[in-house]
C-alpha cells in the first residue's frame, strides 16, 4: 500500500525559506527514517526484523575468536581439549568467521540503501583583487570576496516495487549460507580432529600389541631352543621361530613410525610440536557410544529427514537458493521505475570588502542567501541496450544452478548419512562381541599349540600360526575400535550435531 506524503510537503516545493527551515528538514528526515524507511512490497517492517535480528547481525559482525590455548598441551590429553585447541588453531575456521562478518557488513549495506540518506557540504572559497592606474587614481581599488557554503541533501526512497526490500533479502540470506558454512567447517575441524586423536590411540595400541607379539616370537625362539638342547627339535624349527621374531622386531619398527606420524599429524591438528604431545587419555571404551544408536528406533529414514532440517551443508544450499531467488526479484526491480523523495538547503554569505567596490557592481559588506528545495523525483529506465534483460536471464540461471546445488547436497548428505550409520552399527554393534570372543579363542589356542609342541605332539608351525591369528584379532579390534569412534562421530556431523 502506498503512503501518502504528509500535507505541509506539497505546499513545500520549490519554497525559499528562512535558515530556520533547515531545522524542518533534518525532522523530515527523522520522520521517515523512523515511519516510512522505504515501501517496497507491503512487508517491509516485519522483514527488516527478521529473520536476523538487529543485535544478532551486530553481534556476528562483531565477534571475535579468542584461542584461550597459548601454552603447551597437559602431559595427558583429552579428546575434548584436542578437539578446541584445532578449533583455535583452524585456518579453515578464522576463513569461515571472517566471512560471516562480512556476510553481516553486506546486510548493513543492503538496509541502509531502504533508509534516508542525509549528506552535508561546507565550502569556502574566495579572492582578493586589486587595481591601480597612475591618471585617474580614483579606479584605484582593491577588492577582497569570500563565498562560505552550506549545503544539507536529503533523499528519502519511497516505492522502487520491491528492488531494495529484495536485495536486503538477499543479503540475509547469503549471511544465513556463511553462517551454516562456519558450522559445517566446525563440523569437519572437529571431525578430522577427532579422526586423528583415535589414529594416534590406535598407533599407540597397536605399537603395545606388536610389543607383545614380539616378546610372544622371542618366548617361542626360547622353547624351540630349549627342545633342541635335548634334541626334540629340528634345525628347521629353530628357524622358523627366528624368523618369526625378526618379522615381530620389523613389525615393532613399523609401529613406530605409525606412532610417529600420527603424533606428528596430531600436532599439527592442534597447532603444537609433535615433541610436545604427551600421552593420551586413554577414552577409546564402548561406553562412550550412544548405544540407543544399536536399536531399531532410529531407523535411517528418521535420521535421514533429521539431516535433512539439520545439516550445515544442506542450510548453506538453501539459502543460497534463498539468495538466487531474491536476485531475480531485484533484476526484474530494477527495470522499473522508483520514486524517491528528494530535499537541499542552502546556506550561502557572500562577502565584499575594500575599497571603491561599486565600480565592480559589487555591493560591500555581507550577503546571505537561504533556500530549502523539496520534491519528489521519479526514474524511469527507458533504454539500456539490453542491459537488465541479460541481468534478469543470468539471475535466473543462477536461481537454477542454486536449485541443483540444494537437490545435490541432499544427495551427497544421504549417501553419506546411510554409509555413515552402516559403518558406526557394523563397528560399534556387530563385530565387538565377535571381536572378543576371536581375541579369547586365539590366545587359548596359541597356549594350547605351545603346551602341544612342549608336549611333542605339535609342529612348529603350530604354534606360529596361533601366534600371528592372535596378533591379527588384537589389531582387528583396534582398528574396529578406532572405526567406531571415527563412524559415531562422521554419524553426528551428518546430523549437524557435534558427537564428543
Amino acid at each position: 500500500m502506498p503512503h501518502h506524503l504528509p500535507y505541509p510537503l506539497h505546499k513545500m516545493v520549490a519554497r525559499r525559506v528562512h535558515a530556520r527551515d533547515s531545522a524542518r528538514l533534518i525532522a523530515i528526515a527523522l520522520l521517515y527514517a523512523t515511519v516510512i524507511p522505504c515501501v517496497s512490497g507491503g512487508d517491509e517492517a516485519s522483514m527488516i526484523g527478521s529473520p536476523l535480528s538487529e543485535s544478532r547481525t551486530q553481534t556476528v559482525a562483531s565477534d571475535e575468536i579468542a584461542c584461550p590455548y597459548t601454552a603447551e598441551p597437559p602431559p595427558v590429553l583429552y579428546l575434548r581439549e584436542v578437539l578446541e585447541r584445532s578449533v583455535c588453531r583452524s585456518p579453515a575456521y578464522q576463513k569461515a568467521w571472517a566471512t560471516v562478518r562480512s556476510r553481516a557488513a553486506e546486510v548493513g549495506v543492503s538496509r541502509s540503501a531502504l533508509l534516508p540518506s542525509l549528506i552535508a557540504t561546507l565550502r569556502d572559497d574566495g579572492f582578493d583583487r586589486a587595481t591601480s592606474t597612475s591618471t585617474f587614481s580614483f579606479y584605484n581599488t582593491e577588492q577582497k570576496f569570500s563565498q562560505p557554503l552550506a549545503d544539507i541533501n536529503l533523499q528519502v526512497p519511497i516505492y522502487d516495487f520491491g528492488e531494495g526490500l529484495a536485495k536486503l533479502r538477499q543479503a540475509r540470506a547469503l549471511l544465513i549460507s556463511a553462517d551454516a558454512d562456519r558450522a559445517d567447517s566446525l563440523l569437519k575441524v572437529v571431525l578430522a580432529a577427532t579422526k586423528s586423536y583415535y589414529t594416534l590411540e590406535s598407533a599407540q595400541e597397536e605399537l603395545d600389541a606388536t610389543v607383545d607379539a614380539d616378546e610372544a616370537a622371542k618366548r617361542t625362539v626360547e622353547i624351540v631352543s630349549s627342545r633342541m638342547r635335548f634334541g626334540a627339535a629340528s634345525a628347521g624349527d629353530q628357524l622358523s621361530a627366528q624368523v618369526s621374531a625378526l618379522q615381530a622386531d620389523s613389525q615393532v619398527d613399523d609401529a613406530r613410525l605409525r606412532l610417529s606420524q600420527a603424533k606428528g599429524e596430531l600436532a599439527s591438528t592442534i597447532g603444537v610440536s609433535p615433541e610436545a604431545v604427551g600421552n593420551l587419555a586413554g577414552e577409546r571404551d564402548m561406553a562412550h557410544i550412544d548405544r540407543q544408536q544399536c536399536d531399531d528406533d532410529a531407523p535411517y529414514s528418521k535420521l535421514l529427514a533429521l539431516a535433512m532440517l539439520e545439516n550445515p551443508s544442506i542450510k548453506s544450499a538453501r539459502a543460497q537458493l534463498t539468495a538466487a531467488e531474491q536476485g531475480v526479484r531485484a533484476a526484474v526491480a530494477d527495470g522499473l521505475p522508483s520514486i524517491s523523495l528528494i530535499g537541499e538547503y542552502q546556506w550561502l554569505n557572500q562577502r565584499y570588502r575594500g575599497s571603491n567596490t561599486f565600480a565592480f557592481g559589487a555591493v560591500p559588506g555581507d550577503n546571505i542567501y537561504h533556500s530549502l528545495d523539496v520534491g519528489i523525483e521519479i526514474h524511469v529506465p527507458i533504454i539500456d541496450g539490453g542491459k537488465r534483460s541479460n541481468q534478469i536471464y543470468e539471475a535466473r540461471a543462477s536461481e537454477l544452478e542454486r536449485r541443483a546445488d540444494v537437490a545435490e547436497s541432499e544427495r551427497d548428505v544421504g549417501v553419506a548419512l546411510w554409509k555413515d550409520q552402516a559403518g558406526m552399527r557394523s563397528a560399534c554393534c556387530d563385530k565387538p562381541g565377535s571381536l572378543q570372543q576371536w581375541i579369547a579363542t586365539s590366545s587359548m589356542a596359541l597356549d594350547a599349540a605351545r603346551t602341544r609342541y612342549k608336549n611333542g605332539v605339535a609342529d612348529i608351525l603350530d604354534v606360529l600360526e596361533a601366534q600371528r591369528g592372535l596378533v591379527a584379532a588384537r589389531r582387528a579390534q583396534i582398528d574396529n575400535l578406532s572405526a567406531c569412534h571415527t563412524s559415531a562421530a562422521a554419524l553426528s556431523a551428518d546430523l549437524g550435531a557435534l558427537g564428543y
